[in-house]
């Protein structure tokens, strides 16, 4: 990590650069600016993390959705059973 004089970082129980501690009459930054450039990162954040888990299923929403609808079909007892060739082929419209 590059160094700015008026910026250290500071380390984590685990070594890693975790704090950053900033002049902040060197950089003439109030507390208002600093907190509103802090909610702008989190706001990233938090629509980073939204984006991730909407892209995290590989299927379409309307495969899904199918899915889900034959799922309910089923509980509620809205299929038939079919168990033989002849079954099948009339099902399919083939007799």
């Amino acid at each position: 990590m590059e160094t700015m004089t008026g910026v250290q970082y500071e380390k984590g129980t685990r070594g890693r650069a975790r704090y950053v501690r900033i002049d902040l009459d060197k950089y003439s930054v109030t507390m208002d600016e600093l907190q509103a450039f802090l909610n702008g990162i989190m706001s990233n954040k938090r629509n980073q993390n939204v984006d991730s888990q909407a892209e995290a299923s590989p299927y379409s929403p309307e495969f899904v959705a199918k899915i889900k609808e034959s799922e309910r079909q089923y509980q509620n007892g809205e299929y038939e059973t079919i168990s033989t060739p002849e079954e099948i082929d009339k099902w399919l419209g083939l007799i």
